[in-house]
């Protein structure tokens, strides 16, 4: 489902921070990694997105923890390096 919404061209950025940092347990699973290395490239780059989005006067920043970015960040390398273990 959230893989969609970040797909989604008409998915605003204000809400791709919360919905990665959300999605945090997902992305430490431990048994296993959730995302392949595609659908993981595909967040990183959204993430790349939003930070240079964050530059801009009129980005309206979400209210979440300050280590949330980079918390997602963490996770989404992390989940690569097991997604290319594992294929």
């Amino acid at each position: 489902m959230k893989m969609q919404l970040m797909k989604n061209p008409s998915t605003p950025q204000r809400f791709w921070l919360p919905l990665l940092y959300d999605s945090l347990k997902l992305l430490t699973w431990q048994e296993r990694p959730l995302l392949n290395v595609t659908q993981t490239n595909l967040l990183l780059n959204k993430l790349q997105e939003l930070s240079m989005a964050r530059l801009r006067p009129d980005f309206i920043e979400a209210n979440l923890p300050p280590q949330a970015l980079s918390s997602v960040r963490l996770a989404l390398a992390t989940n690569l390096g097991r997604a290319v273990l594992e294929e």
